[in-house]
């Protein structure tokens, strides 16, 4: 599952065999193997270390190995290098998640900074400390990068996001970039990021917005192909989506094509992913480049890269039938480690670099290759913990005289692995443009003090590489050095350079609520639209009714610039989404009278939404009038519904009636007919009921079964075979029973079934439905049919080849050929739920229930992700929030189904590819 090579050149392999339940303990071993007589195998093995549990990752330096196995982050000494550990191993760290399954933390790498680098995933979250932190000063992180430092035993996430992060390595600039599962598979390691996630909302719930991948472009799911991982596999997008191991190739024995391209293994696609790595504004982008190679063997599961002494490739291949998560059938002994070499691999031993004297270690960390580069720098860096004597290498250094910029930024590494970079050293790297955003991060590391180089004459003139680096260090810095520093960086930065505006905004969102005013004058002046719309957001959520509110409405009113003016009234109306009835600020009705005659539209459109919130007649009436205009714009009498029934005003309810009648209108109109409880709606929606198209019906159904009154109506119609039980789906039917009466439940069970556990032996289960579906009855099936089932049961919640619902995970990239698993998820949807899978139901004031995942919540409101989209509701309205422990997916869903369905169901599940609805 991990591998990393010592300084004589030998591999050391983690074997994972407490995979896939972790509660056989102490089996897992780390291994070493050795080629002694220099044909390219090993010829040599040997245990070093065998009562390992969860052992997810690997790394040797500072006398012994760094092993990842939850809940700790342990080293095993062995510093006389016998191969056997010198003691008990040392906890390093505690407090990671036992409870993550296949997102446990992975994927240890030395940085070039000296410091260790891992991963951690989506599924649970760690609270990491040394031993002994108390509760209150531990670090919290699930998915994202951390980074511990092995002298000064310092811990920290480094970026927040993605899903499964798995594999990180660097380029020839020092810069950090990792692999993930599921979302997009490549991400530039920037510090301080906050990356899009799979799911869920950020551990920070003021950063807003989340910062996009590195990659352009997908290896699975939807769009116009669909046959990937199929027996034909699909060559152009590159395969599925689960991607392990990364390594930036740096050698010198492939040819120069490949140098400094990414590679990682993708499991669903059976092969090994290139990509080019590119410059692109601040950061990088990652193209598409033909893939490496494809196994020929259906085993093949590669979940490990990186490169050898001479300039191979060698991954380890996790070797068995499962492709992420295979619980039942693990094969724990037929694992596989390939060398891919261009060429005649030339045979030879290596030198042991720890032996090598400091001299010739610094001279190797000049100009060795790559993989000498590394190893030599932290046995430098080793040799400065233990205090040697390193006057040699500052002769070397100080006699180097670099030839390009690469060779400039190999001094400053190695410089700074021997604590030789200072003051006197810093002009010489701050004048390079490829030492530059390397030698910021590095001084932050050593100082957390930016004043000894900011005042650098390169910052004012800085790249968009600059910008991104001093952006990333900002965390690290006093609050009065970021006030100045994100002034300076806002003036300068690329508005449409998304992730650095982003990175601006993550880097002094913790000073806004110490210093409003002086968030207030920087989003009054900002460059930067999204720097200004974020920080105007935070400040109104920081105080909704108070001092904050006037004096940002008198900063809009000041200004005269239209962009400013947009971006501060867009960060007000995401503050106040989903509340209403606010006190009316002072100064709004003058700065109202100013912005209508603006010549923008969507500028004149937020201030009237606004002044809705503020309770304003004439923006009410204004409102009313466009949505029983039938000659207005469809999407403004659209948006008219949602704000005004969103805010429940008096009278809408014939209104949403007549709009019924009306196709473009009608979804909009049934969504906001639930947030009313008037007994002549029931009969209004089912009049017509039969004649709507399917998506329609879906919605009437999402409102009928949101109050008890509109339940009984709905039971009514189902007992009068007015609307037909399949109709209701699984979702609809759990939402049903979160109403908690009697009656319904009861009349439920009659006309649809029992919301209940599936059959007790889901095993049993199982079998008996795969017994009934062998390959060539799932041939005869028909696949169109089984769209129409999973449309109306599943579609939802879930999306599969770009259509449907993104509530629950999205399946065109799952492991959906296999039988078993399809079978597994249906059957035992909860046998695994991610915390954010969960269902919420949430009871309001008025009887309204409404069910749904939660996306993001603040002190006023809580969003759900909802069948009928996001819903975002005001604190205040909600008498109970519960959070069930099992997923928004209901058990039981195949009882209600006959054969056929049942096998037109599994047979469009299993497709490669779309089909049309019959």
């Amino acid at each position: 599952i991990a591998m990393t090579f010592d300084d004589r050149g030998r591999l050391w392999v983690c074997e994972c065999y407490s995979y896939p339940d972790f509660k056989e303990k102490n089996r897992d071993r780390v291994v070493i193997l050795e080629d002694t007589d220099g044909d390219g195998r090993h010829d040599k093995r040997t245990i070093f270390w065998d009562k390992g549990n969860s052992l997810a990752g690997i790394e040797y330096g500072y006398g012994g190995i760094w092993v990842c196995c939850a809940p700790h982050l342990l080293f095993i000494p062995d510093k006389n290098g016998d191969d056997v550990p010198d003691g008990e191993p040392e906890v390093v760290l505690d407090g990671w998640t036992t409870e993550a399954k296949h997102n446990m933390f992975n994927g240890l790498k030395w940085g070039p900074d000296g410091w260790l680098y891992g991963c951690h995933g989506i599924l649970a979250t760690s609270h990491v400390g040394r031993p002994g932190t108390p509760d209150d000063k531990r670090v919290t992180m699930n998915c994202g990068i951390w980074r511990y430092h092995p002298t000064r035993k310092t811990f920290e996430v480094v970026c927040h996001g993605t899903t499964n992060p798995w594999g990180i390595d660097f380029n020839e600039y020092g810069e950090g970039f990792f692999t993930n599962c599921v979302i997009d598979h490549a991400f530039h390691l920037i510090p301080g990021a906050h990356f899009k996630r799979m799911y869920g909302q950020d551990l920070n719930p003021y950063v807003y917005e989340l910062m996009d991948a590195t990659s352009d472009h997908l290896h699975w799911g939807g769009g116009h192909w669909t046959e990937s991982r199929t027996g034909q596999q699909h060559d152009t997008p590159g395969g599925g989506h689960a991607h392990s191991g990364t390594l930036i190739y740096l050698g010198d024995s492939f040819p120069k094509e490949y140098y400094g391209t990414l590679f990682t293994c993708n499991i669903h696609g059976n092969r090994v992913n290139n990509d080019s790595l590119e410059r692109k504004g601040s950061g990088w982008v990652a193209r598409h480049r033909p893939d490496f190679f494809k196994a020929n063997d259906p085993f093949f599961r590669g979940v490990a890269l990186t490169m050898g002494p001479d300039g191979g490739m060698y991954i380890a291949d996790w070797s068995d039938t499962g492709e992420c998560h295979d619980y039942e059938v693990v094969h724990r002994n037929s694992g596989r480690i390939y060398k891919v070499a261009y060429g005649q691999p030339k045979p030879g031993r290596f030198t042991d670099i720890g032996k090598l004297s400091s001299a010739e270690l610094t001279d190797l960390a000049l100009n060795g290759n790559e993989w000498q580069l590394r190893q030599s720098r932290r046995n430098l860096a080793e040799r400065k913990a233990s205090r040697q004597n390193l006057s040699e290498s500052q002769k070397v250094l100080a006699s180097n005289k670099p030839a390009d910029s690469i060779a400039t930024l190999r001094s400053m590494l190695a410089a700074n692995a021997i604590g030789n970079l200072d003051a006197y050293s810093l002009p010489e790297y701050l004048a390079n443009d490829v030492c530059r955003p390397l030698c910021w991060r590095l001084m932050s590391d050593l100082a957390h003090d930016g004043s000894t180089f900011f005042h650098d004459p390169h910052v004012n003139g800085g790249t968009p590489a600059d910008l991104l680096s001093l952006a990333s260090i900002m965390p690290t810095l006093s609050g009065d050095e970021r006030w100045r520093l994100v002034h300076d960086l806002q003036s300068k930065a690329d508005p449409s350079d998304r992730n650095l505006c982003l990175m601006l905004w993550f880097g002094i969102e913790p000073e806004i609520a110490k210093l409003p005013a002086k968030g207030l004058e920087l989003a009054s002046i900002s460059n930067v639209p999204v720097l200004s719309r974020l920080i105007v957001r935070r400040l109104c959520e920081l105080d909704l009714r108070k001092a904050n509110l006037p004096a940002v409405v008198a900063a809009i009113a000041k200004s005269d610039d239209a962009v400013v003016q947009l971006s501060m009234l867009q960060g007000m109306s995401e503050a106040f989404r989903g509340l209403k009835d606010l006190p009316l600020p002072e100064g709004w009705n003058r700065l109202t009278t100013k912005l209508a005659k603006s010549e923008n539209g969507e500028v004149r459109v937020l201030v009237r939404n606004l002044s809705l919130v503020f309770g304003d007649p004439v923006a009410l009436a204004q409102l009313r009038a466009t949505l029983t205009d039938t000659n207005a714009n469809v999407n403004d009498r659209i948006a008219a519904v949602e704000l005004l029934s969103e805010r429940k005003i008096d009278r809408l309810v014939p209104q949403l009636v007549k709009l019924l009648d009306e196709p473009p209108l009608r979804i909009a109109a049934l969504r906001g007919l639930s947030a009313y409880n008037d007994r002549s709606i029931p009969a209004a929606i089912l009049k017509h009921y039969s004649k709507w198209e399917e998506t329609e019906r879906i919605e009437a159904i999402n409102t009928l079964a949101s109050r008890l009154p509109y339940a009984k109506a709905l039971l009514a119609a189902m007992e009068s075979k007015q609307i037909p039980s399949q109709d209701v789906s699984p979702f609809h039917a759990r939402q049903l029973a979160a109403l908690h009466n009697g009656e319904i439940n009861a009349r439920l069970a009659k006309v649809w079934g029992y919301v209940k556990p599936a059959t007790e032996d889901k095993q049993r289960l199982k079998e008996m439905i795969k017994a009934t579906l062998p390959d060539e009855i799932v041939q005869q099936a028909d696949i169109r049919a089984g769209r129409a089932v999973f449309t109306r049961m599943c579609g939802a919640c879930h999306s599969l080849f770009g259509e449907g619902a993104k509530i629950g995970p999205e399946l065109t990239g799952a492991q959906r050929a296999d039988l078993d698993y399809v079978l597994e998820n249906l059957i035992d949807p909860n046998a695994l739920v991610g915390k954010n899978y969960q269902m919420t139901l949430l009871t309001l004031a008025d009887g309204r229930v409404v069910s749904g995942v939660i996306d993001l919540e603040n002190e006023a409101t809580v969003t759900l992700k909802t069948t009928s989209g996001r819903l975002t509701i005001a604190r205040d309205d909600i008498e109970v929030l519960t959070t069930s422990p099992v997923s928004m997916m209901p058990e039981g869903q195949l009882e209600k189904l006959s054969f056929d369905e049942l096998r037109d169901l599994v047979a469009y599940l299993r497709s490669p590819r779309q089909v049309p609805l019959p």
